[in-house]
């Protein structure tokens, strides 16, 4: 459960971006409802992270494992770190849409203009969507077997063998 919630709210957050190119994008709710997704996931997989760390150890000795964990471990930080920088955006834009008397450093109002912009914001959904699919098919292989699915089976193949 701690694992598969960020993995949920991260897949949701990536289509819902993908549905802000309809009229639902226009409305004034989508910026928030895309918000709130998408920071609890970064909440979450930051657990989700730590425990992963914590486990680790269990999985030495055998090469092949090694190799299997440290490549999730490494497609996991990946994914966090996008979506904390997408989660970080929106924070500071929803501190600035609605909450004007915080001021905010230049360098930091910067970063989130930047990160806010569509096309920036839809190829870290692209990217972060991508990293939380290996990471996933990956954490499959490591929980299950690496023949478990035909996608964890392609994706162990290109990564792993």
């Amino acid at each position: 459960m701690l694992v598969h919630f960020p993995v949920a709210l991260f897949t949701v957050y990536a289509l819902l971006e993908i549905a802000s190119l309809t009229r639902l994008g226009k409305q004034a709710y989508w910026f928030y409802v895309k918000a709130v997704v998408v920071l609890f996931g970064s909440v979450a997989s930051c657990a989700a992270a730590t425990a992963g760390v914590l486990i680790k150890p269990l999985f030495s000795g055998e090469p092949t494992i090694e190799r299997l964990v440290t490549t999730h471990e490494t497609f996991a930080i990946t994914t966090v770190v996008v979506f904390v920088l997408i989660a970080f955006g929106y924070a500071v834009a929803w501190i600035r849409k609605d909450m004007p008397a915080i001021r905010l450093p230049g360098f930091v109002n910067g970063v989130s203009v930047f990160l806010q912009r569509t096309v920036v914001r839809m190829v870290l959904a692209g990217i972060g969507l991508a990293c939380v699919t290996i990471t996933g098919a990956l954490g499959g292989a490591i929980a299950y077997s690496p023949t478990v699915d035909p996608a964890v089976s392609l994706i162990y193949r290109i990564f792993i063998r």
